[in-house]
């Protein structure tokens, strides 16, 4: 990923992040494609990340061109190269096995300090209210998504028996 220096390469950057958790959230959807309800889930997860990079462009192209050149540096929502290497392994979804692997991905996803960036970018920029309590409980609605599908289907023995990736 490129240095994030100008608003403009901050908000590409999360546009990026984004649909990288898009192709994430869509490969869990077709690695889990034997069960449709599991499946159905990670499609859901899948188009809220897509939403997500629409409203973020959205924002991007309504700001000005003085707007998107502050450096982001005097703001302190740059991305640092770690946060982007933990990202990428993240969505990375070499050895995810099994149901469990992809939860636990998933969860550290959602969890991560990149969201947070996300929600700095959006709290500086955003200037409705509404917009931003309606995009910040979207990002946080994920976490809970994932603390009920928890529920639904953390049960072990479901996730050995039924949810194993076969190869």
């Amino acid at each position: 990923m490129q240095k994030t220096n100008t608003v403009s390469d901050i908000f590409k950057t999360a546009i990026s992040l984004e649909k990288r958790a898009e192709a994430f959230y869509y490969g869990l959807a077709n690695m889990f494609s034997h069960n449709p309800e599991v499946s159905g889930f990670w499609k859901i997860m899948m188009k809220d990340e897509i939403y997500h990079a629409q409203v973020l462009q959205k924002k991007l192209d309504s700001l000005t061109e003085e707007q998107t050149s502050v450096q982001v540096d005097m703001l302190g929502i740059g991305y640092s190269d770690e946060e982007m290497r933990m990202f990428s392994s993240l969505c990375d979804l070499t050895g995810t096995k099994n149901l469990e692997d992809a939860y636990d991905k998933a969860y550290r996803l959602e969890s991560s300090e990149i969201n947070s960036k996300a929600k700095s970018l959006i709290k500086e920029f955003m200037t409705s209210e509404e917009m931003i309590n309606f995009i910040l409980s979207v990002l946080e609605k994920h976490v809970s998504k994932l603390e009920e599908f928890s529920k639904s289907f953390g049960d072990e023995e479901i996730m050995r028996s039924i949810l194993t990736k076969t190869d």
